[in-house]
């Protein structure tokens, strides 16, 4: 798309130049078609972002996204992958200074829609870490869906609420909360973590052993850390010792 094209979407006048077949105004013509263009981004960043549209309400929501579109227009022809900048914006967006928590909403958003559109892999099952003899030197591939959100406030409780149709009213959102979001089998989970399982999981990630994980994570609970990978199917594979060499 040409660039000056592009930047006519966002500005009040048409580009310079246009013309029309049958002799109509090309400037009202070019205004139907910004319009429309500025709907669909608005519904993408609905679709892509479900919990803050909840948490502000629609209309709102439609006034963020289309200041939004306005500094960010799409790098991709798929609108599917637009919004990358979405959470950032919202962080550094003055009218919401009041409500630090929605950039994280706004992540774990992302995040939910990332796992779902993952690539798909095995799970493996408890019964896969009971044949193990030696746990601590395992090195894990972790699942491709999952995602590590740590957070300073309390979007897991935020997004139950929400999820199951209620507001956040009750909600103290100061109060830190790390989640795990994946889909090892058909559905996305969103689920609890102990404090350090983003560090832990990006050691893990890293290709260090379970015990080298945990000697990078100080204070973390590895037992109901490395449960939750196990119980969950968060990992997909062993990673064999020459493979890690």
């Amino acid at each position: 798309m040409n660039a000056g094209f592009a930047q006519a979407l966002i500005a009040a006048a048409a580009p310079d130049g246009l013309t029309t077949w049958n002799g109509s105004d090309p400037a009202r013509r070019f205004a139907v078609y910004r319009n429309n263009v500025a709907a669909s981004l608005r519904a993408a960043l609905a679709a892509k972002f479900p919990l803050v549209e909840k948490l502000v309400g629609a209309d709102y929501f439609a006034a963020l996204a289309g200041a939004f579109a306005r500094a960010h227009l799409p790098r991709a022809p798929r609108l599917a992958l637009y919004g990358e900048d979405f959470a950032d914006f919202v962080a550094s967006f003055p009218p919401l200074a009041r409500w630090p928590y929605l950039a994280d909403v706004a992540r774990l958003d992302a995040a939910r829609l990332a796992a779902c559109h993952a690539a798909d892999a095995p799970a493996l099952r408890p019964a896969d870490f009971a044949a193990v003899d030696d746990l601590a030197g395992l090195r894990l591939a972790l699942h491709p869906s999952l995602r590590v959100l740590a957070s300073p406030f309390a979007i897991l409780d935020m997004a139950r609420a929400l999820d199951a149709g209620g507001d956040c009213a009750g909600i103290d959102p100061d109060r830190a909360q790390v989640l795990v979001i994946a889909r090892p089998r058909l559905d996305v989970l969103t689920l609890a973590a102990p404090p350090g399982m983003d560090a832990f999981v990006d050691a893990l990630a890293h290709g260090e052993t379970v015990a080298a994980a945990v000697e990078a994570t100080p204070g973390f609970d590895v037992g109901e850390g490395f449960r939750l990978i196990v119980a969950q199917g968060l990992a997909s594979a062993f990673i064999a010792p020459e493979a890690a060499a």
